[in-house]
Parts: structure tokens; C-alpha cells; sequence
């Protein structure tokens, strides 16, 4: 009974670190890239924080694009890199 639970044991976690990895990074990556996307277009087109005006609404709305791309890059370079 006792091996049984060890071997069980040893098999979950073999699974475990044998999983994919890069797609669960994909898919984080992802995710921060579209919940950047969705907060930079709710403050462009709608008036979330009304006291976020001006140059300040304009730069957080820019730097939230950018950095959406630039997750966007680095997910899919990491996803091909490590494709490959």
C-alpha cells in the first residue's frame, strides 16, 4: 500500500514538471497583453478616473499600449525560441 502511494506519488510529479511550460507563458502573456489592451481603451474612450486629465491620461493610456505590445513580442518570442 505504502510503495503504491509513493509511486502514485512520483507519477504526479514526473506530470507535473513534464508539462509545457511555454504555453502557460503564452498564455500569461496573453492575458497581461489583452487586460492592457482593455484598460488603455476604458481610458481612452470613457472617463474611468475623472481626475486622470490631460498629459498624464494621455501618457498612462500610451505606456499601457506599448507595454501590451511589448508583451505581446516577448510572449511570442519566447513561445517560438523555445519551439524551436
Amino acid at each position: 500500500m505504502i510503495r503504491l502511494q509513493k509511486q502514485h506519488l512520483l507519477a504526479v510529479f514526473q506530470g507535473f514538471f513534464g508539462m509545457d511550460f511555454r504555453v502557460i507563458n503564452f498564455g500569461l502573456g496573453m492575458c497581461v497583453f489583452l487586460a492592457t489592451l482593455v484598460l488603455g481603451g476604458f481610458l481612452a474612450f470613457s472617463d474611468i478616473v475623472p481626475s486622470l486629465l490631460g498629459w498624464n491620461r494621455v501618457f498612462l493610456i500610451a505606456v499601457l499600449f506599448f507595454y501590451g505590445l511589448f508583451r505581446l513580442y516577448r510572449a511570442i518570442k519566447a513561445y517560438k525560441h523555445e519551439k524551436e
